[in-house]
């Protein structure tokens, strides 16, 4: 499970490291099942930016679940392309419910959008080190596309912050 890849976006990582950083998960996990929690594309991704990576896409041969995402415009034509064939506003897994954006719910919410990042200094720095915020009834996914620091999180009673760095996870 991944969020906000943000494919041809301007502040993103390139496409050769978004399939780079790909290939490494699909290696390491060995799952041929994906869900993407949104803005597979940024919303100014090139034609030939989004060929490029759809052609990729369909040449892993894996099952790809995308959840919509408030840059994911495109029709269900232009997904099935990527391989996508199955596509949700929001999906409800037993006690989970994938979304885009964190939502209020009964069930645990695992979901993306917020870009977290995480400083250990009240300043805020573009492009920190992404984390995972974990609260009692939710968890917010780094971006995998690099972007981060867009809402940087500090430690409380309510949630557990854990950062990324190198090939680590660290509970903050």
């Amino acid at each position: 499970m991944l969020s906000d890849l943000h494919v041809g976006g301007k502040s993103a990582l390139t496409i050769a490291n978004i399939k780079q950083n790909l290939l490494k998960a699909l290696n390491e996990f060995n799952n041929p099942n994906i869900i993407i929690l949104g803005d597979l594309f940024d919303i100014h991704c090139s034609k030939e930016y989004r060929t490029e990576f759809s052609e990729f896409l369909k040449s892993l041969n894996i099952t790809i679940t995308l959840i919509l995402g408030n840059h994911d415009r495109l029709n269900a034509d232009e997904y099935a392309k990527c391989g996508i064939k199955s596509i949700y506003k929001e999906l409800v897994l037993d006690m989970f419910i994938l979304t885009h954006k964190p939502i209020s719910t009964d069930k645990f919410n695992i979901h993306g959008h917020l870009h977290p990042g995480f400083t250990k200094r009240k300043l805020v720095i573009k492009n920190d080190r992404p984390c995972f915020v974990v609260a009692n009834n939710s968890i917010c996914l780094p971006a995998f596309s690099g972007i981060t620091g867009k809402n940087v999180f500090n430690t409380n009673s309510n949630q557990n912050i854990y950062s990324i760095k190198d090939d680590s996870i660290v509970l903050c």
